[in-house]
Formats: C-alpha cells, structure tokens, sequence
C-alpha cells in the first residue's frame, strides 16, 4: 500500500492514469479534500513523537497532494526530488492508518465470532 504521496504543483515522471488512491485521511476513493483537522497525527521518528494536522489530503490523478506540510521534522530526510513525499507515505499519516487496521481488525473479529 502506498499513497505516493506529492505536494500541488509536482508533475510525476510516470502516467497515474491507472493508479487507485483512497485518502488516508477519510478512506474514501474520491476527490474530496481532507482537511488538516482529519490527520489525528503524523509520526516522527525522531523524537517518537504524535503531531496531529500535520498535513491534508486531495486524492487527484491516482496520486496524494498535499498542499502543506505542517512540521519541521521532515526537513531532513532525502526526497525522491522536490515535493515528492512518497518516502513519507506512512509517517504523514501514522495515527490514521492504526486506526484504520484497529477498526478492521475489529469488524473482521465481529464477523468472525458470528460465523460471517
């Protein structure tokens, strides 16, 4: 899973037309922007530390735009080229993402224990 994630404005070097993006921020495949509200927390793994609305989200063309990236901890990590966030993929949205697997690893336990 990967959101190829990449700030308004950065042209990619490969044809998105066939690529899938849902949101991490809401889940939903669609174009609809997520605000920075809706990141519960970005991860640093430097200092282990939860930053909440450290960035938003725009699912356009296969591909994740932010338009801002609200904290410095990112400032000294390589790049894949100026605003290609792809290596922070997870990192960005750290809180959503556990708490997605939380919630189906629930429903599936749900199912399970009726037998589907």
């Amino acid at each position: 899973m990967t959101w190829n994630t990449i700030s308004d404005g950065y042209r990619a070097m490969q044809p998105t037309k066939s690529l899938v993006c849902v949101n991490p921020l809401t889940w939903a495949n669609d174009n609809a922007p997520a605000d920075f509200t809706d990141n519960l927390g970005a991860l640093s793994v430097v200092s282990k530390t939860v930053m909440p609305g450290s960035s938003d989200g725009q699912c356009q063309n296969g591909m994740l735009h932010v338009s801002e990236i609200r904290t410095e901890v990112y400032d000294d990590l390589p790049y894949m080229g100026k605003g290609n966030h792809h290596l922070l993929d997870y990192g960005l949205f750290w809180s959503n993402i556990r708490t997605n697997v939380g919630e189906r690893i629930e429903a599936f336990d749900s199912a399970s224990a009726t037998g589907w």
